[in-house]
């Protein structure tokens, strides 16, 4: 039922039209099966215009089926293509610390399997709108023919109908318990890609891997997967020996109970036979229309874990010029937040942060691991929000609808970050010659071109690809750039280049530099060096004068 609601919002109209063509279908071949019917009892020569009339519902049935059936498609289709949108918008529309929260494995589930499932559960409804009306149909003219063989069916459904919903609900349940299943299995599976060289060089802890973690959630979701499509297939064969039990308790007990005449009996009992068909296709769809159902539930179940948007301005908003710009300072006043986990409700505490950054120059934050600098990057790029305190562009408050407008100020590379094989969202006006230029200073030009906005190729060393992250922030051009550790791959060659070299350009092109880095031989480059220790800055903002630090 939740995939017929959820197929009845997106096209009302369409679906009307499908279900109408549908319902004319069925109620043609209901009149096929009366004129089969009527001929078989005739004992003279039909008149010509019986086998018109059977050569017209013949087409009308055909043309109705072909038009409920494309109708149902497209939409479906259709629907499906905005689902993964909205559940795309959905995810990156969503705050950054939220996101970190989500389970990964669950969430690569409901964007491959789910959504894949739904399509095909779509794909049977219009079976659905198109036999179902055949089957009422003929029931309508099983009554007209024998009211008696109608009350005989009907009391027949009743307890057919009980047994089936409980072996159709216990499906469902034993389905639902895969599905859940499947999103612990996904996560295996990323640990297998992920972890591949570890999982190589070490056999004892391979196959525990293998034993402990793969068999035994694989057996879960087969076992699991095995009983929920038991239960559909016994409830199938229920609904078969209802079928017949109904058929053979018309044919040998009923006559002998009611006056039946043999004419209405044969009639009634050609159409139950015809009835067969359809309900076989109808009984065929319910396992993989409850599939769907449950896919479809864990998709809606997804949109609470996401349903808080950073800001009015999510990523579902057409790009429009920046209403914040960078223009003196960023100002960070009495700034906290605090990075909880499950297993740690205190949580790590960032701050206060009181903080200022201006344009042209070089800022690099220090200090031990866990210090908390990423997590002040982001609060100062915006991607957190921040609990206490405000951030300050040129003298004027970032409140939550300027969110999305102030993280244009930023571009990003982070340790952990993301290379695209495509320089996304940049004017594609000489953006292969402005690439190559870059490429050649970051001497990458004989290792990777750029063609029509791709690079050739991303399979490259870790240090190398952390120079094509870099490429890309090179020619966003934005006024603030953070670096996460980005010189910790670097041969002893180009990490001197870069810090000597490309940050001092960068700043004279009246970029603001945020550097997160151990590398105490090049801290004298930076305009201000600020430590960090336990979440807070341990000694303000510093200067720092060539070829020394000072705290």
């Amino acid at each position: 039922m939740n995939l017929l609601l959820f197929l009845l919002r997106a096209s009302k109209g369409v679906i009307a039209l499908s279900l109408a063509a549908g319902l004319v279908s069925g109620l043609s071949g209901v009149g096929l099966i009366a004129l089969i019917h009527a001929e078989l009892g005739r004992t003279s020569a039909s008149p010509s215009r019986l086998g018109l009339a059977f050569a017209g519902l013949c087409l009308v049935a055909a043309l109705a089926r072909v038009i409920a059936q494309a109708s149902m498609v497209r939409i479906g289709q259709e629907t499906v293509f905005k689902l993964c949108l909205h559940i795309c918008r959905k995810i990156l529309s969503a705050p950054l610390r939220r996101f970190e929260e989500l389970d990964s494995g669950a969430l690569v589930a409901v964007l491959t399997e789910d959504v894949l499932t739904v399509a095909n559960g779509l794909a049977g409804v219009p079976l659905l709108g198109i036999n179902l009306p055949i089957v009422l149909a003929c029931l309508v003219y099983v009554g007209w023919l024998s009211p008696p063989v109608l009350v005989c069916g009907l009391l027949f459904t009743v307890p057919a109908i009980a047994v089936n919903t409980y072996l159709m609900s216990n499906g469902v349940r034993q389905l639902t318990r895969a599905r859940t299943e499947q999103d612990v299995l996904v996560g295996h599976f990323r640990s297998l890609i992920d972890g591949f060289r570890e999982l190589k060089l070490h056999r004892a802890r391979r196959e525990s891997f293998l034993d402990d973690c793969l068999r035994a959630s694989t057996a879960t979701v087969r076992d699991r997967n095995s009983a929920g499509l038991t239960f559909y297939a016994l409830a199938a064969s229920w609904g078969q020996l209802a079928f017949f039990g109904f058929i053979g308790f018309v044919l040998f007990v009923l006559p002998s109970v009611v006056d039946v005449g043999r004419q209405a009996l044969a009639g009634a009992t050609l159409v139950v036979l015809f009835i067969m068909s359809p309900l076989d296709v109808v009984l065929a769809w319910v396992p993989i229309l409850g599939r769907a159902g449950i896919s479809l539930r864990r998709i809606q179940a997804l949109d609470p874990s996401i349903q808080t948007c950073d800001s009015p301005d999510d990523a579902s908003a057409p790009t429009r010029s920046n209403r914040v710009e960078f223009r003196s300072a960023i100002e960070l006043s009495g700034v906290k937040h605090i990075y909880r986990h499950a297993n740690d409700p205190e949580g790590f505490a960032l701050g206060p942060i009181d903080l200022t950054l201006r344009p042209e120059e070089i800022v690099f934050l220090v200090g031990g691991n866990g210090s908390g600098k990423t997590t002040l990057v982001k609060l100062i790029s915006g991607l957190y929000a921040s609990e206490e305190g405000t951030i300050r562009v040129d003298g004027r408050t970032v409140n939550a609808d300027d969110l999305e407008d102030y993280r244009q100020l930023f571009t990003a590379v982070f340790a952990d970050g993301h290379l695209f094989k495509t320089l996304l969202g940049l004017a594609p006006d000489d953006l292969d010659d402005r690439a190559a230029r870059e490429l050649a200073r970051l001497e990458m030009d004989e290792h990777v071109r750029v063609e029509r906005g791709t690079f050739s190729t991303t399979d490259l060393s870790q240090g190398q690809r952390k120079r094509l992250a870099l490429l890309g922030a090179l020619l966003e051009n934005r006024p603030i750039c953070i670096l996460d550790e980005w010189a910790s791959h670097q041969d002893p060659h180009f990490k001197k280049t870069f810090y000597l070299e490309i940050l001092p350009e960068w700043r004279a092109r009246g970029k603001t530099l945020i550097v997160i880095s151990h590398d105490e031989d090049y801290f004298h480059v930076a305009d201000r060096v600020i430590h960090l220790d336990s979440g807070r800055i341990s000694a303000g903002e510093l200067d720092v004068a060539p070829g020394q630090t000072r705290r």
